[in-house]
């Protein structure tokens, strides 16, 4: 536990500004972890575990503060509401009690709703792991081992929480080896199919671990440019003739940059990939080399640093507008340029460990908002099994279908076995 006074704890926005100033009907800037347990969810001790759980993160229970010039986080004393159904309460309003944080439960899942602006889903993952940990001794009154799991037990540090992203210029940048690709005109996947209008859905995907692995390590390869290689290669095969490149981009941890390798906030960025006629042309186990190459270099401190140095000014652009709705403004064209040259986004959450609990628990799905991306691809493992999640502002199976197939002509089993609206949480500030 920590020994700060979190009464008192207040936080100014840089970094993740444009979430919060971006942020409105259709960009809601939201997380949902959907986490299904093999019994069904026991209400009052969900509720307890969450009671927990929070206690761990105060960093977390925050309300939005705004006035005519900008929008602040301050300490936020309200319990944080846990409810039944899926639909989480709106974010930042008076239903979650202003938190940014809130759950649900509905038969066997629990859905974890946060908004992006407060954690990323490097920080989520932590979360997650908090409640599995408190639920499983609340629901069947055993302690696991809490190794990897972050108990009350552990002291919160000051890494851990504030908006690490640079206000100032990085000294000496040097030379980056990769620039990312911008405003490459890519192929937008909304544009050619029928159902051109804004109807969110969303589309999983199941994939067996072990036949994924075995092709993966066939390949020398890793999940998000893996699943980027076979996205890019699906929809290359049903617009053969298209004249526009697809672009993908990968979200970046940028804590090692950073050397902030504690922080739960929203620390990331991205690179972005060109299928290209050179990549086109080469089989899968080069294309997949290649991809892996290019995602290293652009991950390289130098190319980091030099990429976030362009997000920083466009960051310091939002905190130096005088005005809360310039700051809107500002924030929503930010989304909509830097999003311009991306056909979709692949996002791998990482391989948690969750040890005993993993006996409890049957499959972890993220949910998350698409923001400007038409497609944006989420890749959970959890056991035996990769789900991954199309978030889509479009209605149309199509690239779910074609994505599966490419899997399946590679020797990957993966199935899609579901298909509904896209509900998010909705964030009001």
């Amino acid at each position: 536990m920590s020994t700060m006074n979190w009464e008192n704890y207040s936080e100014d926005i840089f970094g993740t500004g444009i979430q919060f100033y971006g942020a409105g009907k259709r960009l809601k800037c939201t997380i949902t972890t959907k986490i299904t347990s093999v019994d069904p969810v026991d209400p009052e001790c969900l509720k307890r575990a969450v009671d927990t759980t929070m206690k761990r993160y105060p960093y977390l229970l925050l309300r939005p503060e705004k006035n005519a010039f900008r929008i602040r986080l301050v300490h936020n004393p309200e319990s944080v509401v846990v409810k039944a159904g899926k639909v989480s309460p709106v974010l930042g309003s008076d239903e979650s009690n202003y938190h940014l944080v809130a759950y649900t439960y509905e038969g066997n899942v629990i859905y974890l709703h946060v908004f992006h602006g407060i954690i990323d889903g490097y920080g989520v993952s932590f979360l997650v792991k908090t409640l599995m940990f408190y639920y499983i001794r609340e629901k069947y009154g055993i302690t696991i081992d809490k190794t990897g799991f972050s108990t009350l037990d552990d002291e919160v540090e000051p890494e851990e929480y504030g908006d690490m992203f640079p206000r100032k210029k990085q000294k000496n940048l040097a030379k980056p080896l990769a620039k990312a690709p911008r405003f490459v005109n890519a192929f937008r996947t909304s544009k050619n199919t029928a159902a051109k209008g804004f109807d969110p859905h969303i589309y999983l995907v199941t994939v067996d671990r072990n036949s994924m692995n075995a092709v993966m390590d066939k390949y020398n390869a890793s999940p998000s440019p893996f699943v980027g290689i076979i996205l890019m290669r699906s929809i290359q095969n049903m617009f053969p003739d298209s004249k526009k490149n697809i672009c993908i981009s990968l979200p970046v941890n940028l804590r090692k940059a950073f050397n902030a390798m504690k922080c739960r906030t929203h620390l990331d960025s991205v690179v972005r990939v060109v299928f290209d006629e050179r990549l086109k042309n080469m089989p899968i186990g080069k294309q997949c080399t290649c991809l892996r190459g290019r995602v290293i270099l652009q991950s390289d401190p130098d190319s980091i640093f030099n990429e976030v140095e362009i997000e920083r000014k466009a960051y310091s652009f939002i905190s130096h507008a005088p005005f809360l709705f310039l700051k809107k403004l500002i924030s929503r064209l930010i989304f909509a340029i830097n999003r311009s040259d991306e056909t979709a986004m692949v996002s791998y959450t990482g391989q948690a460990r969750f040890g005993e609990a993993s006996g409890y628990f049957s499959r972890i799905e993220a949910i998350t908002d698409p923001c400007a991306d038409d497609i944006l691809v989420e890749i959970c493992q959890f056991n035996d099994e990769y789900s991954i999640t199309f978030m889509q502002r479009f209605k149309d199976d199509a690239y779910a279908e074609a994505f599966v197939k490419e899997m399946r002509d590679n020797g990957v089993d993966a199935s899609l076995i579901s298909e509904e609206k896209l509900v998010l949480a909705d964030v009001r500030f």
